[in-house]
């Protein structure tokens, strides 16, 4: 089975168990909350308005979907589309966010991360390199190596260590600590 069948068969799987488990207990999808082990390979959430909870080390997390939750502890690439999703990770090795009003949240190690869509978030506490295209995002972390900035709009806030900035774009707000 190719790597494309393969995750096609995951991502029908995945939206087939949601709507088992919403139609069997009689709950909406903004009720409900699913359990997936990520651990056999790539996942892809496309389901609206609901919360999963991915357990074990996930290769690759695909939202493409509105109004949902993904719970991970560690992910090697996390993709989020569409718009108010939000993603909450322990670490995530890489990161794209597009749409909008998306949000990111690392509680501990955020390698690398692309802001591409608008009005998201990022949250971490430790990160190497952000790279924001779009506008109006709010980037949070504790620690960052290295941020560009490419879009209008964008608010950066980093508050310990030093921070290589690059700025290239308009009406953005960046705040860093100083470098000595």
């Amino acid at each position: 089975m190719t790597n494309f069948a393969a995750r096609a068969a995951l991502r029908l799987a995945l939206t087939t168990v949601l709507a088992a488990a919403f139609s069997a207990t009689g709950t909406t999808a903004s009720q409900a909350a699913t359990t997936i082990d990520c651990s056999t390979g790539a996942v892809s959430i496309t389901t609206s308005n609901t919360v999963v909870q991915l357990t074990g080390a996930c290769s690759t997390v695909v939202v493409d979907a509105g109004n949902t939750t993904v719970r991970l502890d560690s992910a090697s690439r996390v993709t989020i589309r569409g718009g108010n999703n939000k993603v909450v990770a322990s670490t995530v090795r890489s990161a794209t966010i597009g749409g909008g009003n998306n949000a990111l949240r690392v509680s501990k190690r955020l390698s690398v991360a692309t802001v591409k869509g608008s009005n998201s978030s990022v949250k971490t506490s430790s990160a190497s390199r952000i790279t924001v295209k779009g506008s109006n995002n709010d980037i949070r972390a504790t620690r960052l190596t290295k941020i560009v900035v490419r879009g209008a709009n964008n608010t950066i806030k980093v508050t310990t260590g030093t921070t290589k900035v690059s700025n290239r774009g308009a009406n953005n707000t960046i705040k860093v600590k100083k470098r000595r």
